[in-house]
Formats: structure tokens, sequence, C-alpha cells
């Protein structure tokens, strides 16, 4: 019993929790996404980012990552850095356009009580009417609330 006790303790105070912990809260964001349009023409269309973003753990080094208006789940590798799992999907609508995004790579990184987010990917969707295809980024950092 009393080495239970011990060990029990030892755990309590070496912070030994998973690192996904580190990640949740709440961040005022700011930064930049852009799409180029690879068809039907040539373009690259980008804007600025006022986003909230709200990291919540699922389980286990699991993180549920809301930010620019899709839900991604993501993996903490340690208590700085979180990637997302490849192949999710965000789509979006506005004024007649669509898009939808499929994420070939993403991450978290976490430097005191500052959070960035990034990830891109192919994405294809319809403006006025007339199909596109090519890559969106999305990148934008800001401090927990």
């Amino acid at each position: 019993m009393v080495k239970l006790l011990w060990v029990l303790l030892l755990v309590a105070l070496c912070g030994c929790g998973s690192p996904a912990e580190d990640f949740v809260g709440t961040y005022a964001m700011t930064g930049l996404a852009a799409i180029t349009v690879t068809t039907p023409a040539a373009r690259t269309s980008s804007g600025a980012v006022t986003d909230t973003v709200t990291v919540s753990r699922s389980s286990g080094d699991a993180l549920r990552v809301l930010a620019d208006g899709c839900v991604f789940q993501a993996t903490a590798e340690n208590d700085t850095t979180a990637v997302f799992a490849p192949g999710q999907t965000c789509a979006s609508s506005s004024m007649g356009s669509t898009a939808s995004v499929i994420v070939s790579s993403g991450s978290l990184s976490l430097a005191g009580s500052v959070l960035t987010v990034t990830y891109g990917g192919p994405v294809t969707g319809t403006s006025q009417g007339t199909p596109f295809q090519g890559t969106y980024t999305y990148r934008a950092s800001g401090a927990r609330r």
C-alpha cells in the first residue's frame, strides 16, 4: 500500500500527462488564407484571417480542432507540436461559391500561450458557376484567451 501511494505521488508530481492537454483552449487568431487556382485559369486569391480556434481533447493524445469553420482531428506528438490526420475534408460555401479542401498536411505549433495553425491541400469547387481546382493554404497564430 505504501509503495502504491509513492508511485501515485511520483506520477502526480512529474506532470506526466498527455501532451494534448497543453493545447486545450480557445485562441484569438490572425493570419492569411490563400487559394491558388490552377484550372480553369491560373490565379491566386488571398485574404486576412480573423478567426477563433478552439482546441479540445478527444482521448489520449487526440485533439479536436475547430478552425476555419471546420472540425479537424489532430494528434499531439509532444507538448509543442500536433499534426492533422491527412485526408480530412473541409467544405464551405459563400456568396454562390463552394470549395472543398482535402487536408494533405497540417499542424499545430504551441509556443507558450501562442498557437499557430497551418494546413493545406488540394481544393475543388465552383465560383460563379465555373468549376475550379487548385491548392488552399491556411496559416494563423494567436494567443490563448
